[in-house]
């Protein structure tokens, strides 16, 4: 069975007549009264009659457009409240954010503070300035136009006096020099390089230079010759602060270690056991000074004489004798007359002899950046003016 639908709805009535139940309804009805009136007598009963609907409906119009009014008025003060809880919820959430980001910075600050408080108090450790001293140690330090932070400028500075400089002036040339060549080159040189090339030019730089000068002049050597081989920094770095005692003693300048680093760390063999197998070989030229100078094809006088004059040159005159001998097999005895013991020993001292061109190359290289020491400051110009190059200062 078929369920039965009714129609429901409201319904206008005037003096028994539906009127349609919507404006139009309502003003059509209205206009039909009013066509009626004007054929009846004014003032007659069914005039007056007409009259009074028209007036109904016109109340009932009225009534209505005070309704949409006020539900217009509504609407309009729920969406002023809703566009105002907006508004609100923005300013809250702004806010909030605000006050994160000022808690944010603040954790920032205090932490930042802390580090370079910290890296200050590792200055007067080892310089044994005073917290007066530093502090205007870090006065100049703002002054300095780099990148580089504060607190890292401290902890150069802190490098400078494990080195046993104690002066601000020493200091500052050293932090100067450093600076540079970190910016310079970057992460490549890996951890202690710099120190080690303040180590490089208090044992072998120029007496007539100062700390900065030799500094700069060490970087610009590894720089220029890292750019033009497939040399690393730090290898060259390494070896040749492990190689420095000896070289000093042998008055070998940098700039020519650096050189033999280079072919050894070309030649892939291990820093260690390159600088230590090459430190015995340097010793035993002055120790065992006839099996060299016969090496060298030269008599033991004018070896000497040319030992004492320009050890890098003599031991590369020894180089060469060794590579016109042969290859391992044929040199293994003549290594052990020369002191030379062992597989990888012989490896690192034939490594050398098997490319002497590519020594003086690389030596060639190093000792012209080292001259004009402008390397380090060059690369140093470009990174430090660079998109990303801004000053990290710390609390200035």
């Amino acid at each position: 069975m078929a369920a039965k639908i009714e129609k429901r709805g409201i319904y206008l009535y005037i003096n028994g007549d539906q009127v349609a139940n919507s404006l139009n309804g309502v003003r059509a009805h209205i206009r039909k009264l009013k066509g009626e009136m004007d054929k009846l007598t004014i003032g007659s009963a069914e005039w007056i009659r007409k009259n009074e609907e028209i007036q109904r409906l016109n109340s009932y119009l009225s009534e209505y457009n005070v309704q949409v009014r006020n539900a217009a008025a509504g609407t309009n003060r729920m969406q002023s409240a809703s566009s105002g809880l907006k508004g609100m919820t923005a300013k809250f959430t702004a806010l909030a954010a605000s006050v994160a980001g000022v808690s944010f910075a603040a954790e920032k600050a205090i932490e930042d503070y802390s580090r370079l408080s910290e890296a200050e108090a590792d200055v007067t450790k080892y310089t044994g300035m005073t917290t007066e001293q530093v502090e205007d140690l870090n006065e100049e330090f703002k002054k300095m136009d780099t990148r580089t932070s504060r607190e890292a400028l401290n902890a150069l500075a802190a490098d400078a006096g494990r080195l046993g400089l104690k002066s601000k002036a020493d200091i500052l040339d050293f932090v100067e020099a450093a600076d540079k060549i970190t910016v310079s080159l970057g992460e490549d040189l890996g951890e202690d390089a710099v120190k080690n090339i303040g180590k490089l030019a208090d044992l072998l730089g120029d007496k007539s230079k100062s700390m900065k000068e030799n500094m700069l002049s060490i970087g610009s050597a590894v720089n220029e010759v890292a750019q033009n081989s497939s040399a690393a920094e730090p290898y060259l770095v390494d070896f040749s602060a492990r190689l420095a005692g000896t070289a000093k003693n042998a008055k070998i300048s940098a700039a020519d270690v650096i050189g033999y680093a280079s072919v050894l760390d070309q030649s892939m063999l291990q820093t260690e056991m390159s600088s230590t197998a090459f430190s015995t070989f340097i010793q035993n030229m002055f120790t065992k000074t006839g099996a060299y100078a016969q090496q060298a094809g030269m008599d033991v006088k004018s070896f000497t004489e040319l030992l004492n004059k320009d050890a890098n040159e003599a031991l590369k005159k020894v180089l060469e004798g060794i590579s016109r001998s042969g290859g391992l097999t044929e040199t293994s005895e003549i290594f052990k007359e020369l002191g030379v013991n062992g597989a990888r020993s012989s490896a690192v001292i034939n490594a050398l002899a098997q490319n002497i061109g590519k020594v003086d190359k690389e030596q060639e290289t190093a000792n012209k950046a080292y001259t004009e020491g402008t390397s380090n400051i060059n690369e140093f110009n470009t990174k430090n003016n660079t998109q990303q190059a801004f000053n990290c200062t710390l609390w200035d």
